[in-house]
Order: C-alpha cells, then sequence, then structure tokens
C-alpha cells in the first residue's frame, strides 16, 4: 500500500495531481471544491465535504494524496462507498472518476489536475508575486514620437492646434460675442446650422409626439388583452372546477351502488361520465385557444402544468413558487441514483402493469405508481420503522390497521420488524389492489378530487389531514393542496414526500428530458 508522503522542499519534483470534487446539494446546488491535500467526507461539520444525507455516515470517508497518485478510503461507513460503480475498502483514483456514496446515495465526480512545481500549494489558486519579486520588462517602454519632452519644463504652455471641440464651438456655437470678428465663411455656416437645427427640432417634436401616441395606443391595447385574459382565465378556472365536482358526484355514486348493490345506478353513472368528458375537452381546448399558459413555455414547465392538472389541481390556480419547488426537488432526484434503480427494480419485476390495471380500474390516475417508488423504492420486502401505529411493511408500506381495513392478512409476524412470506403487504398484487381502493377512498371523500391532498393523507394520515381538510369548505375550489399549503403548516416529511412524489411522476413522463436512462414507465400500456 502507498504511504509515501509529502514534504515541504524548495527542490524541483513531480508533485501528486490535484483533485477537483464536484456534487450537487439536496437543494439542487452545484458544489466544486479543488484539494492538494487530503479531505474527509461525511455528515460531520469537521469534514471538509460535508454531505447531509441519511446514508452517509457521520466520516464516510476520506481522500489522500501519495507520490504514485490520490487514493480514497472507506472508513468503516455503514453503507460503504463505491468507485466507478465497485464497492471498494481503499483504491485508486483515476483521472476521471466517480465516487458514490452507498448505492444509491451522493454521487460524486472527480478530476485530477497534473501539478509540477517547489513545495505544495494550499490555495487554490497561486498568490500573485511580492514587490521584490515583481517581473522586470524586457526593455523600456518607447516615447511618444509625436509627443514633446516637457519633462526639463516648468509652466510649459499647452499645444496649440485646432480640436474637435474648438471647431464645434466656431461653426456652430448659439450666440456670438458682440466684439468677436467673423468671416463671411463663418457666418454663412453659421446660419445654416441654425436652419438645420431648427428643422430637426420640428422633426424631433413630431416624433416624441406620434411615440407618445403610439405608446398610450398600444398600453391600452394591452391592458385590454389583460382584461381579457384575466376574465378568460376565471372563466377556465370556473370550468376545471365544475369538472371536480363532476367527478366527486359520480365517485359518491359508485359508492353508494357499491355498497347497496343497486344497480340502477349504472345509467346514471354513464351519462355524468359522458358529460364529464365533454368538461373536460372543453376545458383543454379553452386552455390552449386561449393561451392561458403565458409565460410557462418551457417543456419542463409544461410537464409540470400537466401533471398539476392530471393530480386534480388547477394548473391555472398555481401557486407562484410551486413551479420553482417543483424544479427544485427534480434536482434533489437528479443528484442521486435512487431513481433510476428503483425503475429498473420495478421494470425486472414487471411491476408497473400491474399498478397502472389497478389505479384504471379504481379510476384514479396510473400516476400514483410514484407513491409506492417514494415509499420503498419497489423493494417488496420493505419494512418501515416501529410506529405508534406498528410497523409499515410491503411496497405500499401498509400499517396494520389501513391493512385489514382493506382485506389484507398480516401475519403472524405483525409486531417484529421482519418480513414475512404469510403477510400480504408483501403480496404485490393484493397490495396494490388494496392500495388503488384506499387512495379512492381518500380522493372521493376529504380529498375532494385533489391528488395532491391524497399523497399528503396517505403519508401523514388521513385523520390529520381530515381535521385540517374539514375546516375548509366542501367544494374542490377551496378543498384542494394549493389551499392546505396557504392556510396551514404541514410537517417538513409530508411536505418533501408530496413534492417527491409530484416531480418524480413529472419526470417519469419524460425521463430523457431530465437525464434519465429509462423510458417512460406508463407509456403505451392500455387499460386491460
Amino acid at each position: 500500500m502507498p504511504d509515501d508522503t509529502l514534504k515541504d522542499s524548495g527542490e524541483e519534483k513531480q508533485r501528486p495531481n490535484a483533485v477537483r470534487v464536484t456534487y450537487i446539494l439536496p437543494n439542487g446546488e452545484k458544489q466544486t471544491h479543488r484539494f492538494v491535500s487530503s479531505f474527509s467526507i461525511g455528515r460531520d461539520e469537521t469534514c471538509q465535504v460535508l454531505l447531509l444525507d441519511e446514508v452517509v455516515s457521520k466520516n464516510h470517508a476520506t481522500l489522500y494524496p501519495t507520490t504514485s497518485g490520490w487514493w480514497v478510503r472507506d472508513l468503516g461507513s455503514t453503507n460503504g462507498t463505491y468507485l466507478n460503480g465497485e464497492r471498494v475498502a481503499h483504491a485508486q483514483v483515476t483521472k476521471s472518476s466517480q465516487l458514490q456514496i452507498s448505492d444509491d446515495g451522493p454521487i460524486l465526480y472527480l478530476e485530477l489536475e497534473t501539478l509540477t512545481g517547489k513545495g505544495i500549494f494550499l490555495d487554490d489558486e497561486p498568490t500573485q508575486p511580492s514587490a521584490k519579486e515583481a517581473p522586470k520588462p524586457d526593455k523600456e517602454p518607447t516615447k511618444d514620437p509625436d509627443a514633446s519632452d516637457l519633462s526639463n519644463e516648468t509652466d510649459a504652455a499647452p499645444l496649440q492646434g485646432p480640436s474637435v471641440t474648438g471647431i464645434l464651438q466656431r461653426y456652430m456655437g448659439d450666440s456670438q460675442s458682440p466684439s468677436e470678428q467673423v468671416g463671411e465663411y463663418t457666418r454663412v455656416m453659421r446660419q445654416a446650422f441654425v436652419r438645420v437645427k431648427d428643422t430637426h427640432s420640428r422633426r424631433f417634436h413630431i416624433a416624441v409626439v406620434v411615440t407618445i401616441l403610439l405608446v398610450a395606443v398600444f398600453t391600452a391595447i394591452v391592458l385590454y388583452q389583460h382584461s381579457r385574459l384575466e376574465k378568460l382565465k376565471e372563466l377556465a378556472i370556473n370550468l376545471f372546477y365544475d369538472t371536480k365536482t363532476m367527478e366527486v358526484q359520480i365517485q359518491e355514486l359508485v359508492e353508494t351502488m357499491q355498497e347497496t348493490g343497486d344497480t340502477s345506478w349504472l345509467a346514471e353513472i354513464a351519462d355524468k361520465r359522458r358529460q364529464l368528458d365533454k368538461m373536460r375537452e372543453r376545458y383543454n381546448h379553452f386552455v390552449e385557444e386561449a393561451g392561458l399558459y403565458g409565460k410557462y413555455r418551457t417543456k419542463e414547465e409544461r410537464l409540470i402544468l400537466k401533471m398539476a392538472r392530471l393530480f386534480g389541481e388547477c394548473e391555472l390556480a398555481l401557486p407562484d413558487d410551486f413551479m420553482k419547488e417543483v424544479k427544485s426537488y427534480i434536482k434533489k432526484w437528479k443528484s442521486t441514483g435512487r431513481m433510476g434503480k428503483a425503475m429498473r427494480r420495478a421494470k425486472e419485476h414487471k411491476y408497473v402493469p400491474t399498478v397502472y390495471r389497478k389505479m384504471i380500474e379504481n379510476h384514479m390516475p396510473p400516476q400514483f405508481l410514484y407513491l409506492a417508488l417514494q415509499e420503498s423504492n419497489f423493494k417488496h420486502d420493505a419494512v418501515g420503522p416501529k410506529t405508534r401505529f406498528g410497523i409499515a411493511k410491503g411496497i405500499w408500506q401498509f400499517i396494520p390497521g389501513t391493512a385489514i381495513q382493506y382485506g389484507l392478512n398480516t401475519g403472524p409476524l405483525v409486531e417484529l420488524p421482519l418480513y414475512d412470506p404469510r403477510d400480504e403487504r408483501f403480496d404485490f398484487e393484493k397490495a396494490t389492489e388494496a392500495a388503488a381502493k384506499y387512495i379512492r377512498f381518500i380522493y372521493t371523500t376529504e380529498a375532494q378530487a385533489s391528488g395532491l391532498l391524497v399523497m399528503a393523507s396517505y403519508n401523514w394520515g388521513d385523520t390529520k389531514v381530515r381535521r385540517l381538510t374539514r375546516k375548509m369548505p366542501e367544494n374542490p375550489r377551496e378543498r384542494n393542496f394549493w389551499k392546505l399549503l396557504q392556510t396551514n403548516k404541514i410537517p417538513d416529511q409530508t411536505h418533501d414526500y408530496v413534492f417527491y412524489i409530484f416531480s418524480a411522476a413529472v419526470i417519469g413522463e419524460n425521463p430523457k428530458l431530465f437525464g434519465f436512462e429509462f423510458d417512460n414507465p406508463l407509456e403505451n400500456l392500455d387499460e386491460s
């Protein structure tokens, strides 16, 4: 194992590389540091590279230079250190390397830079030479051959000669001293200038008046268009919430029919669903024709708007900071490999078609797929921590009470944090059926057809959200996630939970747009 040490000396010698470290913080901020001496990585504040992520140990790893290059050493971390995809305890860093903390944690990009010279620089940039070391010019500066040498004269008079200012003053000055004697040429030039100036002055005033009139007309048009767009926007918002009210009514009829077994409701339900489809078509046409998306022009922003509408929130009533917040959570997904690994796992086990089918059967958006991503990373044997409500288990992380309520057998090991094949929460097909029904229940009752309120309820507990939502009016316009954010303080964990799921759904619509390698998992799936 190399253990060469470096000593500061005045002799020319080959030095190890400097290493440039680049990584992205959870808030999306890019960090770059350059090191020429050893440094540590971890969650402890003493670490030079501080990573506040639950998978990172307090003192996770260290990097240090030797005469043979840079080396990385894992400091007995819980989740391991991976260099270029391989778990290592101690390994040499190559010129361009990728260092990952845990198999799905933060990624650091390492670039080595060749250095040679005396001693070791500890600063990021070389220091400026001192005054004694300042380089001397190669030769004396040459003198301007047209300049007069006045160095030996005192009170030297300024050089005389015609200047641009003097010419303008002589021929185009506004006044003339009575004692000033001018020639015929100068007098004619001055008269000509006065005429030209008068003509330009009149033209200038006319141009100013015309400009003011044009600005006034343009301002009036802009104000009219703005007023018109605001009215159209208000009409569109009203139409949107009318569709949500209709959706709630349909779901209530479905629940009533299922409880009573009375199939006479089928005709009315089918008729209302046809009305609902027409209302949605009118709303889509209205938004597109009126151009109400306005400032949201990028593909990323359009996908965020699309996902808001899909989850039952009116994109035209978007809070001012919602777009920015979603983009910050997209950056958080991009800063780790968690989403890519989880989606590969879902594809390998063919989870997506089942989730799609169960959600569609229960008239829920199939994008609730990403709720399972946030809950368990699609790990079929996932076991949560022990809580006062019991231990959550399975891909959908049902607590025992909710599992039993939706027909799942919790098995004999229900009180132990262990995988149990007899616990139906680990049965993907049955658990997904139960999850779809539970999501539909929240969606059609307290959430008033708000998909984001469903997510908040799933994480925080539908009873807690129910207490808050009951304080809101019973209509989708006043009972939605936007209103919840504006009027109540929700836990940070629930806030993160909702925005992680929503941003994952946005990425899932076009993963390549955001730099992910997998394809849209819900694309080309039918309802069968």
